[in-house]
């Protein structure tokens, strides 16, 4: 498996730009970093996942902070080897602290003969992460007048500190918040 192509997802307005390859990538919260592979297969029909994560490489293996996951239907393929176009996309959330120098890797969930492309020191993380995070959200029907209205929920949480895991040390939730829509 190779890695074909780097995209950066930004929002508000979206654009989408493609990386050159070895060019340091910059993102911020609220982007998302889409990654292409392309791998040549050979055997049965099969469902897999592709997997990626942005992390470190550190002394014990790859310490992933961001993962994503994107599952792919392989068609079979008895004889030849078949090339196989795939793409993962990544968020880019709190979980990630600012930072540089941070690596990328991608494989296929149980395939490890298929390899694990890294990329080292090749992702900058920037801006400030955001005080709130949608943790959920609802959209319970309700009925008026005898019709179903939708009517949603978003429910945040907002956080002290500079990430906004409740999993990260010396960081608590400060509180919860829920807005109705509807």
């Amino acid at each position: 498996m190779q890695i074909t192509g780097i995209q950066v997802i930004k929002r508000n307005p979206t654009t989408v730009f493609g990386v050159e390859a070895g060019e340091k990538i910059e993102l911020t919260y609220g982007d998302t970093l889409r990654v292409h592979v392309g791998f040549n297969y050979r055997g049965a029909e099969q469902k897999v996942t592709l997997y990626g994560a942005i992390g470190t490489r550190g002394f014990l293996g790859f310490d992933e902070i961001l993962v994503g996951e994107a599952s792919i239907d392989i068609p079979q393929s008895a004889t030849d080897f078949t090339p196989r176009l795939a793409s993962v996309d990544i968020p880019i959330t709190s979980d990630i602290s600012p930072g540089t120098d941070y690596d990328l890797y991608v494989k296929l969930l149980g395939h490890p003969e298929a390899g694990m492309p890294e990329v080292g020191d090749v992702i900058d993380i920037v801006g400030i992460p955001p005080p709130y995070e949608l943790i959920q959200k609802v959209r319970p029907e309700k009925k008026v007048r005898g019709c179903l209205r939708q009517r949603s929920t978003w429910i945040l949480r907002h956080f002290s500190g500079q990430t906004s895991g409740l999993k990260s040390p010396g960081h608590r939730l400060v509180e919860l918040k829920q807005h109705q829509v509807g």
